[in-house]
């Protein structure tokens, strides 16, 4: 193994001694070109440059590894390539989570439910597949993801509900406008079980209707153009639990779930594809700064089981718009378990 690794190090760098400039100036003018990037000033185009020049070579040097077995998933340049991790962090994976104020707020209870009577669960689960989930959104320099995941379940469980409706686009917009009240704090940041509540009080509107605007306004919900609404949340509660979250989202549908992307790991903002693994990333409620949206599971080619998650990031993150996330038998990877939930209607 030792010499496995040694040999691994040293091809990966001569590769990266290998790059040269003119083929970083080639990648950066592409990235320019399609994200339509410009600068206020040639010290920020400077600046800019050298982040991306960093984050390019973390690509490639990480995508070598991968092509040699090191990896199972790589990396690519998005729209994130000229950011460093903590202005990543600051604007797009930013939650912050507290589990007491479900029990300050609700009357939820603590209990795990179990689907005994259904085993056994299929192989692999695709809610797409029933044409039950909505397209991909873009939050963008708004720390809503929370808005994004609760509503993208909505969305689901509506459809699911109303099978002979096709899923209908529903707004974030009305969450960022109108959920303060019960903590949530716009694109500062909020709770997704708050945004799920408040769509239990309230009702949500239609996205066409309520179109997202990437900021914070007054709220201007109408009960006559609403699209759906919640009778109930439940909550896998078993911390943790990671064939609860698996049954859940086989049998129920697709689960709000939160995880945390690492603050010092470039990987989830340059993920790709392939089936993403940080070993870095930890699991307490503390740590979880995104919400996502489980839609399913499976296992690749390969035998490598995973997750399959709707983000929030537009289609040009990741396998448009999602990620695969290794999916390990008894372990709570990422903390995709400790806070997971769904709406019932």
């Amino acid at each position: 193994m030792l010499m496995k690794c040694t040999f691994l190090l040293l091809v990966l760098t001569s590769v990266v001694m290998s790059l040269d400039l003119q083929e970083i100036d080639k990648e950066w003018n592409t990235f320019k070109a399609k994200y339509n990037r410009s600068y206020n000033t040639r010290g920020e185009e400077h600046y800019r440059y050298s982040v991306f020049t960093q984050n390019f070579k973390t690509i490639y040097f990480h995508n070598k590894a991968a092509d040699l077995g090191g990896y199972t998933y790589w990396l690519g340049v998005n729209q994130f390539a000229d950011m460093t991790s903590k202005e990543f962090k600051g604007s797009y994976a930013n939650l912050k989570l507290d589990s007491s104020h479900i029990q300050t707020n609700t009357s939820h209870k603590r209990r795990a439910k179990r689907w005994d009577n259904v085993y056994p669960l299929p192989e692999e689960v695709d809610w797409r597949d029933q044409d039950c989930v909505t397209e991909v959104k873009d939050q963008g320099q708004c720390c809503s993801c929370y808005a994004f995941a609760a509503v993208g379940a909505l969305e689901s469980h509506t459809c699911l509900k109303f099978p002979n409706k096709a899923a209908e686009p529903l707004s974030e917009q009305n969450i960022l406008d109108c959920s303060k009240p019960l903590g949530n704090h716009g694109c500062d940041n909020g709770n997704p079980f708050m945004a799920l509540k408040y769509a239990m009080e309230k009702g949500l509107d239609t996205e066409a209707s309520y179109p997202y605007r990437g900021k914070v306004g007054e709220c201007n919900q109408s009960q006559g153009r609403l699209g759906s609404w919640v009778e109930d949340i439940e909550m896998i509660w078993t911390h943790g639990d990671i064939e609860s979250l698996k049954e859940a989202v086989a049998i129920e549908g697709p689960v709000v779930v939160s995880i945390d992307t690492d603050d010092d790991a470039d990987t989830f903002r340059l993920y790709s594809n392939g089936v993403y693994n940080n070993p870095k990333c930890k699991n307490e409620i503390i740590d979880l700064d995104h919400a996502l949206l489980l839609v399913g599971y499976g296992i690749t080619d390969e035998d490598q089981p995973y997750w399959l998650l709707k983000n929030s990031y537009g289609v040009d993150w990741g396998e448009e718009g999602y990620l695969r996330m290794i999916r390990k038998e008894d372990e709570n990877t990422c903390g995709i378990a400790t806070f997971a939930m769904y709406p019932t209607l």
